[in-house]
């Protein structure tokens, strides 16, 4: 994945301790999805950057200075570790800073959410923290995005302004396809992958062993290196391990594994939220039993 780059200013940067690191990622993504990328500060993307001996002192400037808006992951481990101490300083600072500022929506600026049990010394017991663990990734980002607002009115017109993200190519991409008998579903596929088609739905069926898996996994090799389409290929029948299945699914999709539940309909309402939020032409392609 390509290095993301560091930007004078993000627009929002999330605090956290590493316990509730899948859960605050998930919302990481989705606020990043809406925002546009480099916008939003999670230490793991920015690895490169705050790697080094001064890496507190970079961090302590991203949360006190160098965001618009500071999002503290309130947990128990939040608050009894050296490094999230660090980062908190900084952040209590500001917000010392921020209750004297004169514009008033400047004390807007930090924005506490509950990911975990357990208390966080400077954050008062009145104030309000949401809890959003029992929200999806799309419902928290929308909290977070909410409350940028706040400080910064001026990013939907930014937004609009923005230039369009990817889109569906006008005419099919060439296919590597060294099957015969199914020139007629190679040609399906081909308009499937362009935006002059009514429905994105392509069904292939026959009887038992007519190359039917075979079939989806052409597809699959054949989009993955087309840079402005995500692809995922889930097999129903190749493996008994759903969780393995669902970890290489997301992976070639580019969005994060949802926990593991024993309903797998759950993970998927949560791989397809996470696709919507992203907004990005993205192809399913499934083999069932």
């Amino acid at each position: 994945m390509p290095t993301r780059a560091v930007p004078e200013r993000f627009l929002v940067a999330f605090s956290l301790a590493g316990e509730q690191r899948e859960l605050v990622l998930a919302i990481a993504e989705a606020v990043e999805n809406r925002l546009g990328r480099g916008s939003v500060f999670l230490d793991e993307w920015f690895e490169h950057y705050i790697a080094g001996d001064d890496a507190d002192l970079k961090l302590q400037e991203i949360y006190g200075r160098r965001c618009e808006l500071a999002v503290v992951c309130v947990s128990e481990r939040y608050g009894s570790k050296p490094w999230t101490q660090a980062e908190h300083q900084a952040i209590r600072a500001r917000n010392m800073k921020c209750s004297a500022a004169a514009e008033k929506r400047e004390r807007d600026a930090i924005l506490p959410i509950r990911v975990g049990d357990g208390e966080v010394a400077g954050i008062l017991f009145n104030a309000i923290v949401p809890d959003v663990r029992g929200r999806s990734a799309a419902e928290s980002a929308e909290l977070i995005i909410a409350r940028l607002h706040l400080l910064r009115p001026d990013l939907e017109a930014l937004s609009a302004s923005a230039p369009p993200g990817p889109a569906w190519p006008k005419t099919p991409s060439p296919l590597s396809w060294p099957m015969a008998n199914h020139s007629g579903a190679r040609e399906a596929f081909g308009q499937l992958l362009t935006s002059n088609v009514l429905g994105r739905l392509l069904r292939i069926r026959g009887v038992s062993e007519t190359g039917k898996s075979h079939i989806t996994r052409q597809m699959l090799a054949n989009v993955l290196p087309i840079a402005d389409i995500a692809c995922g290929r889930f097999d129903f029948k190749g493996t008994t391990d759903m969780d393995r299945e669902v970890r290489a699914f997301v992976q070639d999709l580019g969005v994060t594994t949802p926990p593991s539940t024993p309903r797998l309909h759950e993970r998927f309402d949560q791989i397809l939220d996470a696709l919507r939020q992203r907004a990005r032409p993205t192809l399913l392609i499934f083999d069932p039993r």
